[in-house]
């Protein structure tokens, strides 16, 4: 594989260029916007950084910040780059900062990170610390960017992003089969050289995620869309609950040189309470959507003089699997639905099912929530375009009882007819659209977690593979195809994530709202184990303190009249008398 970098400007150019970039520096922030007409592409107007910005993707990122400043300790108005290059470590102050950002809605963005800094930096926010990325030999990898914001909502609930882009690794080249060659027939040409830019290709990195960082509208809006298309709402007949109040969004730039390739999971989180059969489930409904197009590295050759015609680049297939981190999950989880089923010769495919849960059903995973509902319908159902493409689903039955696999394969380059020369040099038709162009599957599936198993069951684990090809056209003698129409396998890769479940609550409830006189009102919270109740203020009262699981629905809240002049809020906090669950209500009352 060769490497290509551009030469650096040196002498006066590169003067001109330092000049340039103090006077950003100097200029400070600049306002809204993502656009500045030094910048060819999205950026961002004003960011914030700790550690060595040198090295790395960091020079990268820089360039696409109109204001890039070291961080003062107090400012929230843009998002914070910490660079992990030779050897920093956050010191307590970094990690303080880093709460701040994070909590104000703002990018913490970690560039040059090993998997465990990434935990690390997940375990000082609260988040599970279980992530991990590996090849597809198991070793383990750096991240060039991780980057996670959580966005509250006007409904009191919020949502986690979450952006990944690995250490670039070159994709694997296969062994190729060798011809002997014949003077009296057309030569097999050589495969293209694996070359390419190395700072085009950490251009385009870079700019794949300040567009994701910049464009806040769009992003809020996919993930509106996304809930949508799920009609992930909540049918409650007690309350004005109308959504899952936390999605988990996960997304992964896999991209190689010449080939864009993304990964998407929105996951989202609910525990029944007080079901049927006396158990608190766990449920998570896991979609997974990706966006692949390898039309940069496709191309189509016909013969020369000299050679046969080559077609190279186009998609044999790609591979999803899913499964949970834990060695007997076979025996603990079950898997309830996966979806696109099989099918193989259609243009199209729909990918969706419905789900429905009764009774009380906590919903939030962490930070501000709603947090209860009396149900939710989850419906999802979404056409796929798979034009030549056959779609096996291997979900279900299998050694690995709980695991999701699909795989999505397309036929391979076919001859154009030769028209009845009988010394015909044979081109290929195009390659299958969805092979050599945009592609984009979606597959979604739902798991149902007991009791036991929520200790143990920290995550799941998804790998993406893909295979391309490259083939060679036929030559025909008097009619006999001396040289035949030769397939192989060019390019491949494997990657595995490892993807933390953030867990519904044991226990929660729903806040409560009073006028300023006195009054009374029924707490709504739902648990599956019994449980302690205890509120902050004086003014705030209970009418029941501790209870079991059939006690939750003669609880009461009484405030004393308000006469402050000022609106005031109480806490309760709801606990569990295991210890494992934990949930604050908030309990509002107005001076009027």
């Amino acid at each position: 594989m060769t490497i290509r970098r551009k030469e650096r400007p040196s002498g006066w150019i590169s003067f001109a260029i330092l000049c340039l970039i103090l006077s950003v520096f100097l200029a400070g922030g600049c306002g809204g916007g993502d656009e500045d007409p030094a910048v060819e592409g999205p950026a961002i107007r004003k960011a914030y950084y700790i550690g060595n910005v040198r090295e790395g993707l960091a020079p990268y990122l820089q360039r696409r910040c109109i204001s890039f400043l070291p961080y003062d300790g107090e400012s929230t108005d843009g998002p914070l780059f910490v660079s992990y290059r030779t050897g920093f470590t956050p010191d307590d102050g970094d990690i303080v900062s880093m709460n701040r950002v994070y909590d104000a809605g703002r990018f913490i963005v970690l560039v040059h990170a090993t998997i465990d800094q990434v935990n690390e930096f997940l375990g000082h926010i609260g988040l599970p610390p279980h992530f991990d990325i590996e090849d597809g030999n198991g070793e383990r990898k750096l991240v060039e960017i991780f980057a996670m914001n959580r966005r509250l909502r006007d409904d009191g609930g919020s949502d986690i992003f979450t952006w990944v882009t690995p250490k670039f690794t070159a994709p694997t080249v296969s062994d190729r089969a060798e011809r002997m060659d014949s003077d009296d027939l057309l030569a097999e040409p050589p495969l293209p050289e694996n070359d390419f830019d190395l700072e085009e290709f950490n251009e385009t990195r870079s700019r794949n995620f300040v567009q994701y960082v910049a464009d806040e509208e769009k992003r809020l809006e996919e993930i509106e869309s996304g809930r949508e298309s799920a009609k992930a709402a909540v049918a409650s007949a007690t309350n004005d609950l109308t959504q899952i109040a936390q999605a988990q969004l996960e997304t992964f730039d896999v991209s190689k040189p010449k080939q864009h390739l993304r990964l998407n999971y929105n996951i989202y989180a609910c525990h029944s309470y007080n079901t049927a059969d006396g158990v608190d489930y766990d449920w998570f409904v896991v979609q997974q959507r990706a966006t692949l197009n390898p039309e940069n590295n496709y191309k189509n050759n016909v013969h020369t003089d000299k050679y046969l015609a080559q077609i190279y680049g186009y998609m044999v297939y790609y591979d999803f699997e899913n499964w949970l981190e834990h060695s007997n999950s076979d025996t603990m989880v079950q898997l309830m639905n996966s979806s696109p089923a099989s099918t193989s010769g259609s243009t199209s495919t729909t990918s969706g099912f419905t789900w429905n849960l009764g009774g009380n059903v906590g919903l939030n995973a962490a930070g501000p929530s709603i947090g209860l509902s009396g149900g939710v319908s989850f419906s999802s159902s979404e056409m796929v375009a798979v034009a030549d493409c056959t779609v096996t689903n291997r979900s279900g039955p299998s050694d690995k009882k709980t695991a999701t696999r699909w795989n999505y394969a397309f036929p391979r380059p076919s001859i154009l007819p030769t028209g009845g020369n009988p010394f015909d040099i044979g081109d290929f038709r195009d390659a299958a659209r969805l092979s050599r162009s945009n592609f984009e599957p979606f597959n979604q599936w739902l798991w149902k977690i007991p009791p036991h198993a929520r200790d143990q069951i920290k995550g799941f684990k998804s790998t993406f593979s893909w295979v391309n090809g490259n083939s060679y056209g036929n030559q025909l003698v008097w009619w006999v195809e001396a040289i035949k129409v030769r397939h192989e396998d060019w390019q491949s890769d494997t990657r595995t994530f490892t993807i933390p479940f953030i867990y519904a609550p044991l226990i929660a409830g729903n806040g409560v709202d009073f006028s300023a006189k006195g009054d009374h009102k029924r707490l709504e919270f739902g648990t599956a184990r019994s449980w302690t109740a205890e509120s902050d203020q004086d003014w705030c009262d209970l009418s029941h303190y501790n209870g079991g699981p059939n006690d939750t629905g003669n609880v009461f809240v009484t405030v004393d009249p308000n006469d402050t002049g000022e609106d005031r809020w109480a806490n309760i906090t709801l606990r569990t008398t295991d210890g494992k669950g934990e949930y604050t209500v908030k309990v509002f009352q107005s001076r009027y």
